[in-house]
């Protein structure tokens, strides 16, 4: 998140919690857990990028990070909770 946030592009692992913030491709990269060929490529996609698709990334990777500003996700907690009281 600090380096999304940071206008950075990330490179990280599915199946451990970044593919909830990296969609491939559009703002980082996502790679295959323990799989050396997957690191090794997103690392080439991310060193072979213009620097117009690198900045339009990087900007997309910030614009994510602004989805979880406490303001916005600690109200989706809030309004969840009540919704599950509601129901209970």
């Amino acid at each position: 998140i600090e380096t999304m946030s940071m206008s950075k592009i990330l490179i990280g692992t599915r199946g451990a919690s970044f593919d909830q913030l990296i969609n491939d491709g559009e703002n980082g990269f996502l790679c295959e857990i323990g799989n050396p060929d997957s690191i090794l490529e997103s690392i080439e996609n991310a060193l072979s990028l213009n620097i117009e698709d690198k900045k339009e990334m990087e900007q997309k990777a910030f614009e994510r990070t602004k989805l979880l500003d406490p303001k916005i996700v600690i109200r989706e907690l809030i309004d969840y909770y009540k919704e599950v009281i509601n129901k209970f």
